[in-house]
This record gives C-alpha cells, structure tokens and sequence, in this order.
C-alpha cells in the first residue's frame, strides 16, 4: 500500500506542478489582455485572445481530469487491498469456525480488532501524509 500510495503521490504532485504553471500561464494572458483591453479591441483581436485563452484552459482541464484519475486509481487500489485481504481472512476464518477449530466469540474478537486496526492505519495515512512529506524534505536537506 505504501509504494502505490507513494508513487501515486508523485504522479499527483508532478501533475499538480504543471497545473500550477498552467494556472500562472492563463493568468498573466488574462492580466496582459486586461491591461491592455482598449488595443485589444480597437485591433479586434478579441476572438484571437478568447481562443488562446481557451486552449489555455483546456490543458489546465486535461491536466486536472489525469489528477482526478490518478488519485481515484490510487485510492481504489489501496482499498481494494485492504478490504480485500479482510474478505479473504474473512472467509478463511469462516471455515475455521464450520470445522471446529476456533470458535464464534474468536472469531467476532480478532475480526473487531481487525477492522479497528485497519481504520486506523488509514486515518493515519490519510492525515499524517504531510507529515511524511516533511520528513523527506528535512532528509532532503541534509
């Protein structure tokens, strides 16, 4: 889980640079045809600078939808890896239970125990990734 959400993590801060370069882009191309609106019109380039705007705009909105789909893919992922090896111990345990080897009460323990644990790591991950992504700009420095 660690390495998806890792690289995952890159991927999105790769992206998330490109679209802060896209986003300073359009907004000097907006200051520039503000600040000099009365040329702009008097040329009538209007239509000229609405489409140079919009292309802009358009790869700010393709970069956003692989940043979307990124962090979509990153945490189905980490999801499906958590809940699935649960569903996996799950049904294991349930077969344990049917051949006698552990009984219910253990079963219903270890598997409350599980899911409180497995909540907690991801409360974890979740809130404390800044936290990591200081650290390595602290080892970084060093």
């Amino acid at each position: 889980m660690l390495i998806i959400g890792g690289a995952m993590g890159k991927f999105t801060e790769i992206l998330t640079v490109k679209s802060g370069n896209i986003i300073s882009k359009s907004a000097s191309k907006a200051n520039e045809v503000v600040s000099s609106f009365k040329t702009v019109k008097s040329m009538g380039c209007e239509e000229k600078e609405q489409e140079r705007f919009a292309f802009i705009l358009k790869k700010l909105h393709i970069y956003g939808m692989f940043k979307a789909l990124t962090q979509g893919i990153s945490m189905g992922a980490e999801n499906l890896i958590m809940w699935g090896t649960s569903s996996l111990a799950f049904w294991y345990a349930g077969n344990l239970v049917i051949d006698g080897t552990i009984s219910v009460g253990d079963l219903v323990k270890v598997f409350g125990l599980l899911i409180f644990a497995k909540l907690a790591e991801k409360q974890m991950v979740v809130n404390d990734s800044s936290s990591f992504e200081n650290l390595q700009g602290c080892v970084e420095d060093l």
